[in-house]
């Protein structure tokens, strides 16, 4: 077997006395890094989880398909029946609903919500955890190293994003490459069936769980191919069922979202390589690039110091390190060569790999000796300095929710409400517009449907209100362009307008009573008298685009 994960040069040479004082000092400073691990994790959890109204920007707008999907399942569409639909599907994406649905009915959106927020914070940890159990590592303090810096892992741009089932995927796809590690060391019927069941939980959670998969395999395959360490035979027994799983996707229209459009692609939708050598470290930006470089050297510096003196040509090529090595070179191949940054469909393509890079060059660096331990001190302030750095700008995007959610509750249940993102930078509160489906049962257009080419093939509106793109303000008014919305259709429609502030009263092209509001959004009625009435707005108004920030309050 390989020695790897912090073993420290010449403690096999020692007497006995001095080997029981190496033991005895590994064990208390494992004792001491776990207890700081549990220290850390308990404060990201208290600080993160407790925040009621779900501060990642889309996550709001899944926890209200699953406040749908509850009411369709269980209590007969008594809310939801005449607008959504349900049909079920064994696709991606429909694992994780299936899990918020389940504990909206059982406990609640609240308590659903703060469940869930913490089950994804934590499936990178356990997942690493699981994954050095696996493959025996030997080391005791390399653990509590690696589920600290799985906590600035895990909280990366994806989770502040709220792409909640992609940081699943990523989670099984580390505990499928453990089972796949057992398997080429000595294979086993029991661990090639719990290989497949969780190949199979990844379809079914995320398309990147079996796709991303497949490359880190198929990467490693070659390495061990090349070196002589495994056999063809074993290989295509590891990849051929993930790969199976994903060509199941692509025809079941699972990741028809993602790949679909990829010819019809022009060369604008391809970034030169300066462009991409610049996001690279996109995964870790959060909220704002300002902390970013700090927090990635320091996350370097935590990877690299207790290994420095291992950065010799010798222990850079050995097997274990180079086969890692391979998959982080597989995995920024996809990012400067093969995928695009986004298609006509689905933003953020290529960046998604990023976090594979980022987990291949810390397996890496665990399969290389160390004999310091500053390392787990440096993982402690990164995982800390994250925490500050995730709570500040988490509260005040909560804040932010919690004002948007005291003017949405004066809309009545059941009604119809379009929203208007007019902030110049809606980062992070782009889908609070949920909360009228979530808080008051009412219909918004923007709820991920498949209807909308979104990759929720199982749910769907039944007949989806007039919907143009939730942006739309930001892409026409601000940008200056002309205004492309249908003012006819918004009042036949809808029954209240929901803009964000600062907003141009002026583009308003139907009349409207104010309800509430306060400095983050106002609720306007909509007079359904106008519906086939509407006059020609551009004609009528005379917009002056050079006022695009004037309050509504101001009317």
């Amino acid at each position: 077997m390989t020695r790897w994960l912090w073993t420290a040069p010449g403690a096999q040479s020692t007497g006995a006395s001095s080997s029981w004082l190496v033991r005895t000092a590994d064990w208390l400073f494992a004792e001491m890094g776990w207890l700081a691990a549990l220290v850390v994790c308990g404060a990201y959890l208290c600080s993160v989880v407790p925040l009621s109204s779900l501060p990642m920007q889309d996550y709001p707008n899944h926890m209200a398909r699953a406040a749908v999907i509850s009411d369709l399942l269980f209590h007969h569409g008594a809310h939801f029946g005449s607008a959504f639909q349900l049909h079920f599907a064994i696709v991606p994406y429909v694992l994780p609903d299936a899990i918020l649905t389940g504990a909206v009915a059982l406990f609640g959106p609240a308590v659903a919500g703060a469940l869930y927020t913490g089950l994804v914070m934590l499936s990178l940890p356990c997942a690493l955890l699981f994954y050095m159990h696996t493959v025996d590592a030997p080391a005791p303090r390399a653990r509590p190293w690696v589920f600290l810096v799985s906590l600035y892992l895990s909280t990366d741009w994806f989770f502040a994003m709220g792409f909640m089932a992609f940081r699943l995927a990523i989670a099984l796809i580390v505990v499928a490459l453990a089972l796949a590690e057992r398997l080429r060391r000595q294979w086993s019927s029991r661990a090639f069936a719990a290989y497949l069941l969780v190949a199979a939980i990844g379809y079914l959670t995320h398309v990147a769980a079996v796709a991303f998969l497949v490359v880190a395999l198929a990467a490693a395959a070659v390495v061990r191919i090349v070196l002589r360490k495994t056999t063809l035979r074993r290989e295509l027994a590891l990849i051929l069922p993930p790969a199976a799983l994903f060509v199941a996707a692509w025809y079941l229209r699972g990741a028809e979202h993602i790949m679909s459009s990829l010819p019809a692609l022009d060369d604008e939708h391809w970034k030169a390589f300066k462009h991409n050598v610049r996001n690279l470290p996109y995964e870790f930006t959060g909220f704002d690039w300002h902390p970013v470089i700090p927090l990635v050297l320091l996350l370097a510096v935590s990877l690299l110091w207790p290994v420095r003196r291992s950065l010799r040509w010798h222990a850079l090529t050995a097997p274990a390190v180079l086969e890692q090595l391979g998959v982080a070179a597989a995995f920024l191949l996809l990012y400067f060569a093969v995928l695009p940054v986004a298609t006509q469909v689905e933003p953020y393509v290529n960046v998604r790999v990023l976090p594979l890079v980022s987990l291949a060059l810390l397996f890496a660096c665990l399969r290389l000796p160390a004999s310091e331990r500053a390392g787990l001190a440096l993982a402690a302030l990164l995982a800390v300095t994250n925490l500050v750095y995730l709570a500040i700008h988490l509260r005040a995007a909560n804040e932010w929710n919690e004002r948007y959610r005291s003017v949405v509750a004066a809309i009545p249940s059941g009604a119809y409400v379009l929203p208007m993102q007019a902030r110049p930078r809606q980062q992070r509160v782009l889908f609070a517009s949920a909360f009228v489906v979530l808080d008051r049962s009412a219909i918004m257009p923007y709820l991920f449907s498949s209807d909308e080419a979104d990759p929720m093939r199982y749910f769907s509106y039944r007949h989806r209100p007039y919907a143009p793109g939730p942006q739309w303000y930001r892409e026409d008014v601000l940008a200056h362009r002309p205004l492309t919305l249908d003012w006819q259709r918004v009042a036949c429609d809808y029954d209240y307008l929901l803009p964000t502030l600062p907003f141009n009263v002026r583009v308003i092209g139907v009349p409207t009573t104010r309800v509430a509001g306060n400095d983050t959004v106002e609720l306007l009625k909509v007079d359904k008298s106008a519906c086939h009435a509407v006059r020609s707005h551009e004609a009528e108004s005379g917009l002056d685009r050079d006022q695009d920030e004037v309050l509504l309050a101001s009317r």
